[in-house]
């Protein structure tokens, strides 16, 4: 198991990487895994230095930038809530 900032990492690099993957499965599976570093991103004790990582990340590309359109429509699909975080127990 990765701890929590290297879950953010993996979470980063998966959306920003999002636009080379295969649509369907392996879109699915690469969100999936992301989720414990979106998670961990907006707990408590990190957010206030992850969070702009992960907003710099979204400036940076264009508002209708493929990868991140499917990883955000992939999102809502899953209905997102802060995974491991006391909030969501």
């Amino acid at each position: 198991r990765l701890q929590p900032l290297d879950q953010i990492d993996l979470a980063l690099s998966a959306m920003e990487h999002f636009n080379e993957l295969q649509p369907g499965s392996d879109r699915v599976v690469a969100f999936i895994a992301c989720i414990a570093g979106l998670g961990a991103m907006a707990s408590e004790g990190i957010r206030k230095e992850q969070i702009p990582r992960c907003l710099d990340l979204i400036a940076a590309r264009a508002a209708d930038d493929v990868g991140l359109v499917a990883f955000f429509r992939a999102a809502q699909e899953f209905l997102l809530i802060p995974c491991g975080s006391a909030e969501a127990a």
